[in-house]
């Protein structure tokens, strides 16, 4: 199996489902069934059950040399990269500017003003629907926001 040459680059990049990326990357055993996955098609194994693939990749993998296991080591870790860069280059918020929001009409108390100082990017949340940055910091608890901040979505 010569997994170099059936594996490219887009094989190790993370592939989304819907609009996430993966938490994690490929590690060096699913570089390898990726790999023979490919072969197997490549020989007109179009048809095979993926419990009858990864039960024969597991049994390959355990009788495969060390530097077999390297290669797809070495992959795994180009796999990580991979991903990384995607995470760094995605960014799922956005910026607060340094310029204020002004309404319509102008009113000092229908501007809001945030500095790019009194914000992380993960400390505040950026609401689509009304185009706005809210000041309420961020939680993986969605109990703790208060009513007004859900009450956008109605």
């Amino acid at each position: 199996l010569n997994i170099p040459s059936l594996l490219d680059e887009e094989d190790l990049r993370p592939k989304r489902k819907g609009t996430k990326l993966p938490k994690r990357s490929m590690n060096a055993f699913f570089i390898y069934r990726k790999a023979l996955d490919k072969e197997l098609q490549n020989r007109g194994y179009y048809d095979l059950r993926m419990r009858v693939k990864v039960r024969y990749a597991g049994i390959l993998w355990k009788n495969e040399s060390r530097e077999v296991k390297d290669i797809c080591q070495q992959l795994a870790n180009k796999a990580k990269k991979l991903l990384e860069q995607e995470l760094n280059s995605t960014t799922n918020y956005c910026m607060p500017t340094s310029q204020p929001v002004v309404s319509d009409d102008e009113s000092p108390s229908n501007s809001v003003y945030y500095s790019l100082e009194s914000f992380t990017p993960n400390e505040y949340l950026y609401s689509a629907l009304n185009n706005e940055i809210l000041p309420y910091p961020y939680s993986e608890n969605p109990a703790s926001y208060p009513p007004e901040f859900f009450m956008q979505f109605f």
